[in-house]
């Protein structure tokens, strides 16, 4: 028992730093590749809802609240159950919650069918509070009539609302510090552009502004032309 929960704690600990879930050794042998797969989504659901006994902590917010992470497994096992792709978020939509079901309520009801409208509406969502967290941390104030340890306490709290220290990597907390400062000194021009496009962040938000300013480049270089003649 004690090694079975060690090894939920350990795929669910992968899965909520970004990583991807790796195929389960089923025990029945006449399982074939496609219904392991299969297993393995119903047993991923399973320990999303699942608490941990003998002090274990419920892996469920920390699972559905990683919506990256969830939605590359969900794709990951889709692809090798070759699951028609227009069945996506048919299959998709009874596992999720919380923010990730949230993120849903915009999109008109046939929308919720395409998967790849489903896919950015929840990694609009998840950007939408992260950015809101960062606010919250960034933006609070002293005030001098406050309780110096009560203020240091929120602050602590906010930060570690905005950073989550328990689920992401060093790494990843490196990059959510530089990502904040690389949007902060760019034109305010660009700046909107890319908050407009930006759905993961990352090198996606650096391919951005590379974007914005090829176009900018080249409306420009037509501009001149159009001048020259």
């Amino acid at each position: 028992m004690e090694a079975l929960v060690a090894a939920r704690r350990q795929r669910a600990g992968r899965l909520a730093s970004g990583g991807h879930l790796e195929p389960l050794r089923t025990s029945i042998p006449s399982e074939g590749p496609k219904q392991s797969w299969v297993t393995q989504w119903q047993d991923l659901l399973k320990e999303m809802d699942s608490t941990f006994s003998e002090g274990g902590e419920p892996q469920q917010t920390e699972l559905r609240d990683n919506p990256k992470a969830f939605l590359a497994s969900f794709e990951q096992v889709a692809k090798a159950c070759q699951w028609p792709r227009e069945e996506w978020a048919a299959r998709l939509l009874p596992a999720l919650c919380g923010e990730a079901q949230a993120a849903l309520r915009g999109l008109e009801a046939g929308d919720r069918e395409d998967y790849g409208k489903v896919k950015a509406a929840i990694l609009q969502g998840e950007a939408h509070r992260v950015e809101a967290q960062r606010r919250h941390f960034r933006h609070f104030r002293y005030q001098g009539t406050e309780d110096p340890r009560r203020v240091y306490s929120h602050l602590w709290e906010l930060c570690y609302q905005w950073l989550k220290p328990e689920r992401r990597t060093k790494e990843q907390i490196l990059e959510l510090l530089i990502l904040e400062q690389f949007l902060a000194i760019l034109p305010a021009e660009v700046k909107a552009w890319v908050a407009a496009r930006d759905l993961e962040g990352g090198v996606q938000r650096v391919a951005l502004t590379e974007e914005f300013l090829r176009t900018y480049q080249e409306a420009t270089a037509g501009e001149k032309q159009n001048y020259a003649f």
